[in-house]
């Protein structure tokens, strides 16, 4: 239990980490969430209430016409405490450059930032990252009729899809077709109710 962490501490960074949750509390923050981001992301325990203000500040504004809250981008940076140090231009820019290389394929502003929403840790990954592991399952697999518009809409409903490997993803589907290869399965077919519904792309044979 990350709270019995807490009276070990020492007193400075206590002082450090009941300021931040008082300070933010009418936004959901609680020890029990911030306590965790701090293990992850330690030099938080020296950090003053406010000391990522302007980045939370930055970020919400830059996307706001979205949806995009500070309640909602704190509980992103509970999440992903990478967050909280990543300037809002270099948050914006890995949004912007993955939505511009996939808008001819149905990727908008609007329906990423959802997607990053439900899964923060798309808002701390390069668009060069997302690239690569959208082609690269495409590529594997476009022979059998996967291309990018069917597989950005899988993306859509199962965010986690953007930043899962390639290569992970692609020994699940051989797996799973190997496995069930007797009673008849085909990629083609395995393909298409991946499509339908998005999680078997992750989805371990043997899990």
């Amino acid at each position: 239990n990350l709270l019995n962490l807490f009276p070990k501490l020492t007193e400075a960074s206590q002082k450090n980490v009941k300021e931040f949750v008082e300070t933010h509390k009418e936004n959901g923050v609680t020890l029990e969430k911030y306590l965790p981001a701090c293990v992850k992301l330690p030099y938080l325990f020296n950090c003053k209430p406010n000391y990522h203000e302007k980045n939370i500040l930055g970020t919400v504004e830059k996307f706001k016409k979205q949806g995009l809250t500070y309640k909602i981008y704190l509980d992103a940076c509970l999440k992903q405490p990478s967050l909280f140090s990543m300037h809002p231009n270099t948050v914006e820019k890995n949004l912007t450059q993955t939505i511009d290389f996939f808008k001819n394929n149905g990727l908008t502003t609007d329906n990423y930032i959802k997607s990053c929403i439900k899964h923060p840790t798309l808002f701390a990954h390069s668009s060069e990252t997302i690239k690569k592991n959208v082609t690269g399952l495409i590529e594997k697999f476009k022979d059998e009729g996967l291309t990018i518009n069917k597989y950005l809409k899988a993306c859509l409903k199962q965010p986690a899809l953007f930043y899962l490997s390639p290569e992970t993803l692609e020994k699940n589907i051989n797996q799973t077709i190997k496995k069930f290869s007797p009673n008849g399965l085909k990629t083609e077919d395995y393909l298409k109710a991946c499509l339908k519904a998005s999680e078997l792309f992750y989805r371990n044979p043997d899990s």
